[in-house]
């Protein structure tokens, strides 16, 4: 298994948080409106009873994580109150599997992504946690089998109240971004360890990759409220300075980046009156509402060339989700996702 999760080696790895760096000034702080937009509530309409609740957890804490294996598949995972992971699959063709709990005993919410193999070889399910150590830990399954490999320890220090991201370039390098003590994003990769990228940062970070090459953007909450990202074509690692997109967003929350086929970045956040924003980067300016009350950040999942799904904490504790076929000119209604 050549390509068995070139992660493996993070267990030996070690952090060494030693700068810091604060993003670039925003000329202006503008987008996200704070007055109420839309709804107070999510209805409870649509509710999804597609599958039972076994291994459910016991309420959910922040913000769910959700990734794509493929053509009309979803994996979603959530923090219970508990403090385990628990993940549930949707098949291609629709339905959702029963809850299974991943155990542990996590800091954060989760964060998930899919490695790939280039040859077309098997593929892996990687989510990932901040510790009751502060350390970053992980746990990995390969795609077909059932059983997952147990939490293990990459080490390092995140900075409270955040949590990873991950991320994988077309199988060839995958790796993990946080937020340091420091409130600097700093990025793990097997060959070159920690490197800090720099900020001034009070949201876990949302990462995507974006082309063939070497695309990567990262984005998260900077100290003014509002997005901050920057990007990577180079494999050997040059990034750009910050860039800000605006808005303001709900303190304690960060954004959700996908990127689509018609080569634009998604951005969605929870704006200062707990609704939900996107903007589309390459697209529309500025920040428009789609409604709603989230009590989370959201997360946001690409499963088919015009479809996003975003999946939320509602304000009654539950899990909430939209999506689009569209490409974000029109979107469904709420609807309930069981658990």
């Amino acid at each position: 298994m050549r390509y068995k999760l070139s992660l493996i080696s993070i267990a030996m790895a070690t952090i060494m948080l030693v700068s810091l760096c604060a993003v670039c000034a925003s000329t202006s702080v503008s987008g996200v409106p704070s007055s109420p937009v839309g709804d107070s509530s999510l209805s409870s309409t649509n509710a999804d009873t597609s599958a039972g609740l076994v291994g459910a957890p016991a309420g959910v804490v922040g913000a769910p994580a959700v990734c794509s294996q493929g053509a009309n598949s979803l994996d979603l995972f959530v923090r219970g109150t508990d403090n385990k992971v628990a993940w549930r699959h949707e098949t291609p063709g629709g339905g959702w599997s029963t809850w299974t709990s991943l155990g542990g005993s996590v800091t954060s919410d989760p964060a998930a992504f899919v490695q790939h193999d280039p040859n077309g070889g098997s593929q892996y399910l990687i989510v990932s946690a901040r510790g009751t150590d502060g350390a970053l830990w992980w746990n990995f399954l390969q795609v077909g089998r059932t059983t997952w490999s147990g939490w293990g320890s990459v080490s390092g220090q995140l900075l409270a109240g955040t949590g990873p991201t991950g991320y994988d370039v077309q199988g060839t390098q995958q790796g993990f971004f946080v937020i340091g003590t420091d409130h600097a994003l700093w990025q793990f990769t097997v060959s070159n360890g920690w490197k800090s990228l720099g900020g001034y940062l009070t949201s876990s970070p949302s990462a995507v990759s974006y082309n063939k090459d070497y695309g990567i953007e990262v984005a998260a909450r900077g100290g003014d409220g509002a997005v901050w990202y920057k990007y990577t074509t180079d494999r050997s690692g040059g990034w750009t300075r910050w860039y800000s997109l605006g808005g303001k967003l709900f303190a304690g929350t960060g954004p959700a980046v996908v990127f689509m086929n018609d080569g634009k970045f998604y951005h969605f956040v929870t704006g200062t009156n707990n609704a939900l924003y996107y903007s589309v980067r390459g697209g529309q300016s500025g920040w428009q509402p789609l409604s709603g009350y989230l009590t989370s950040s959201p997360a946001a999942a690409s499963h088919s060339a015009n479809a996003i799904d975003v999946f939320v904490r509602g304000g009654d504790g539950n899990l909430w989700s939209l999506r689009t076929t569209t490409l974000g000119t029109s979107w469904s209604s709420w609807y309930q996702v069981a658990g």
